[in-house]
């Protein structure tokens, strides 16, 4: 699971900053090993593939139901939680 998180942050560019320079990569990695997430947290965060993957019909009525529920695909509370989770544990 935390290998799919970890891929689908730096899919969406939320660790763009993070991957130029080695030592700012070994807390990213150190992050992802260590974040408390589950599996509403990895979906949520991989929602943008899915979507993309899609027919137009099904990813416009999931958008609509997620943003209806309080979730914005574009920006999910999952990538500012893992910055969050690095800066402050590893």
């Amino acid at each position: 699971m935390y290998l799919a998180l970890l891929d689908a942050l730096i899919e969406r560019g939320t660790l763009n900053a993070y991957m130029s320079d080695e030592s700012l990569r070994d807390r990213v990695f150190a992050a992802a090993a260590t974040i408390p997430c589950d599996k509403n947290d990895l979906g949520e965060v991989m929602v943008q593939r899915l979507l993309r993957e899609s027919p137009p019909e099904v990813a416009q009525k999931v958008e609509q139901e997620m943003r209806q529920a309080g979730c914005d695909p574009d920006h999910p509370k999952m990538c500012d939680k893992f910055v969050e989770w690095m800066r402050d544990n590893c």
